[in-house]
C-alpha cells in the first residue's frame, strides 16, 4: 500500500472516530437537559436538568464526578444491555469511569446535578505552588465530600468577616452556591476582591492565596481539585 492511501486510511478512520465520539456527546444529543459553564483542554463543567419521565439517549462521559442537588430517582441502561437504578436524597456524591448509557428519569421530582468530566490532559495537572493542605489548615471551614486519584471534592462555607488562613490548591473549579464577595491575598501581600452570583463556575490554575469574607453573607462553595 503506497504512502498516500496510508495516509488517507489514517485521516479517515481520526475523522471517524471524532465523529463517533461527537455523536456520542450527551450535550450535542440533548442540549435541553445541559448548560456548559466551563469548557477547558483540562476539565468540562455542566449543569443538568431533567423531569419525571424525561429520557435521556445513548451517550458517553470521560472520567466524571457529580453532585446533585435534591431528591432523584433514575434508571440507567448500559451498552452491554444491562440496567440499573439509584436514587438519593439531593447532597449526593456520584463517581463514574468513562462510561457508554442513557439514562431515565424515573422519579417524581426534577434531577438537577452538577458534574465535571476529566479530559485526558487534567491527569497532567501542577501541583499547589504551596502545598499547604486547605482542610488541615482550616478544618472547621473545609469538608471532603470524596477523594480518589483523579479529584478531590470540597465543600467550604464561612461567615462574614471570618479569616481563612494561607493555604494551596492545585488546579480547581469553584462553584458558588451561594453569592459572595471575598478577598483573595497573595503570599506577597497583594490582594484582589471578587464577587460572583449563585451559580457561577470559576476555573484556576494551581494558587497559593489566604482569603476573607468580605461579604455580609455566609460563603458557601464547591471545590473540585483536580490531581
Amino acid at each position: 500500500m503506497g504512502k498516500t492511501l496510508i495516509f488517507s486510511v489514517l485521516i479517515f478512520l481520526a475523522a471517524t472516530a471524532q465523529s463517533i465520539l461527537c455523536s456520542q456527546d450527551p450535550i450535542a444529543l440533548s442540549p435541553k437537559h445541559y448548560k456548559v459553564l466551563i469548557n477547558n483542554p483540562s476539565v468540562r463543567v455542566f449543569e443538568f436538568r431533567d423531569q419525571p419521565g424525561d429520557r435521556i439517549s445513548q451517550h458517553r462521559h470521560p472520567d466524571y464526578i457529580a453532585y446533585t442537588f435534591g431528591p432523584f430517582k433514575r434508571k440507567f441502561y448500559l451498552a452491554d444491555g444491562s440496567a440499573r437504578e439509584i436514587e438519593g436524597k439531593g447532597n449526593d456524591v456520584i463517581w463514574s469511569n468513562s462510561i457508554v448509557h442513557s439514562d431515565e428519569n424515573t422519579g417524581t421530582t426534577e434531577t438537577r446535578a452538577l458534574a465535571l468530566e476529566l479530559k485526558e490532559t487534567s491527569r497532567t495537572g501542577k501541583p499547589a505552588l504551596v502545598l499547604t493542605d486547605p482542610v488541615k489548615v482550616e478544618p472547621e471551614h473545609y469538608t471532603v465530600l470524596f477523594e480518589n486519584d483523579r479529584v478531590r471534592l470540597l465543600q467550604f462555607k464561612d461567615k462574614p468577616g471570618d479569616k481563612i488562613a494561607m493555604h494551596g490548591h492545585p488546579d480547581y473549579v469553584a462553584y458558588t452556591m451561594k453569592a459572595l464577595k471575598r478577598r483573595l491575598i497573595a503570599p506577597d501581600g497583594s490582594y484582589r476582591d471578587v464577587q460572583a452570583e449563585a451559580g457561577t463556575a470559576v476555573w484556576s490554575e494551581a494558587v497559593t492565596h489566604a482569603e476573607v469574607n468580605i461579604g455580609d453573607t455566609e460563603t458557601h462553595l464547591l471545590l473540585f481539585e483536580v490531581k
